[in-house]
């Protein structure tokens, strides 16, 4: 079966704050719902699954153009790091928008629940010590797994994700 999802929220580049360094940090988010079933961390069918999904943006000087960006991608540290609110937001909510980040890709999780991971391996590393769950026999890394979202995440993300500004003037 051919996996497609349908987003039922987007919004890109919402200005969400400026750091210390003066680096103004943009956010794109998504939450989209599979047309699958598929298996939970705690090794249980879920229909049609939210997915959250988070990108920043990073750029210095007063436009969003090549010469000015710092970084981009799931990299989420400078949400960390805003000591300047964008308007729109106050510096909790863009922490918040930063905690949010644990949610990213939650549809893409190797372990299940009941897995102790040590902390500071690769991928590779721990595909090659050979976890096992000892409830069901899943083994690390072995299909993706989902940790449903849950709908008070979803909400609150989607709130703050519609706040600030979102056009190059307004920033």
């Amino acid at each position: 079966m051919t996996r497609t999802t349908v987003p039922t929220f987007r919004r890109e580049y919402v200005f969400v704050g400026t750091t210390a360094a003066g680096e103004r940090v943009l956010m794109t988010g998504e939450i989209r719902h599979a047309d699958q079933t598929s298996t939970t961390v705690t090794h249980e069918d879920i229909e049609a699954p939210a997915t959250l999904s988070l990108t920043s943006d990073v750029f210095t000087g007063k436009k969003n153009i090549g010469r000015n960006h710092v970084v981009s991608g799931a990299t989420l540290e400078h949400l960390g790091r805003i000591t300047r609110p964008a308007p729109g937001f106050t510096l909790e909510e863009a922490r918040e928008l930063h905690d949010l980040g644990k949610w990213h890709l939650n549809d893409m999780r190797p372990a299940c629940a009941h897995m102790e991971v040590p902390e500071g391996k690769t991928g590779t590393e721990l595909l090659d010590m050979g976890i096992v769950c000892l409830e069901t026999g899943y083994k690390w890394g072995h299909s993706w797994l989902v940790e449903p979202l849950p709908a008070d995440v979803e909400a609150r993300f989607i709130e703050l994700m519609s706040k600030g500004a979102t056009e190059i003037a307004d920033f």
